[in-house]
């Protein structure tokens, strides 16, 4: 029994991120995965890799739900790659003046898509497209987290128009104010969505 164990966390622990793990059996079947990362990679990224080593290796399907992660900070972390980037983001009307935001961002090579439907008027619009980058981060990173659209501008800053956003994310113990800026290039929506990431961003390892 030991020996399966161990052959089990030999394989986890030489995949990328990995500092520890620990299997634990229910008989000859794996009832828990405890791994411990830091945080070069996307959790989810690192449980895919998980079940597909250990399928390929020993042939045992494992259930997501089984693996469990914890990250914590070891100087090893690449600034780059806990930022999120845009890859699109478009906004079309529907009948009876309904709208829906769809937003797809890539964090670690991999593209996730948040959407959001409402109606369509110019404040709620910029709402909208907030929401759906909101719904797009959560996904992402697998969060049940709550996290509200306090408010969206765009507004004349040194003569440069600017996407101002402000987000509340509540905790058990707290109410923080996210806020984030982004000058409008090519659209104000793409800058909408980069001020909300630029919100985030400082504290989407707490989601």
């Amino acid at each position: 029994m030991e020996e399966k164990v161990l052959k089990y966390e030999d394989v986890i622990n030489k995949l990328s991120g990995v500092i520890a793990s620990k299997v634990v059996l229910d008989g000859q079947e794996i009832r828990e995965i405890h791994v411990l990362t830091n945080r070069t990679r996307a959790p989810k990224q690192i449980s895919r890799d998980i079940q597909s080593s250990l399928t390929a290796y020993y042939g045992m399907p494992i259930d997501h739900r089984m693996i469990s992660i914890a990250q914590i900070e070891d100087g090893s972390r690449d600034k780059r790659l806990e930022r999120i980037l845009l890859s699109k983001v478009t906004y079309e009307v529907e009948e009876d003046n309904i709208a829906t935001a769809t937003v797809k961002l890539r964090m670690f090579d991999e593209e996730f898509i948040g959407t959001c439907k409402g109606v369509n008027s110019m404040r709620n619009a910029m709402r909208l497209v907030v929401t759906a980058t909101l719904n797009c981060v959560l996904n992402m990173l697998e969060s049940d987290r709550q996290l509200v659209v306090e408010d969206v501008e765009v507004n004349l800053l040194a003569k440069t128009r600017v996407a101002m956003v402000a987000i509340s994310l509540a905790d058990s113990h707290d109410e923080h104010l996210l806020v984030g800026a982004a000058v409008v290039r090519k659209s104000e929506n793409e800058a909408i969505v980069r001020a909300t990431l630029d919100a985030v961003n400082r504290k989407m390892y707490q989601l």
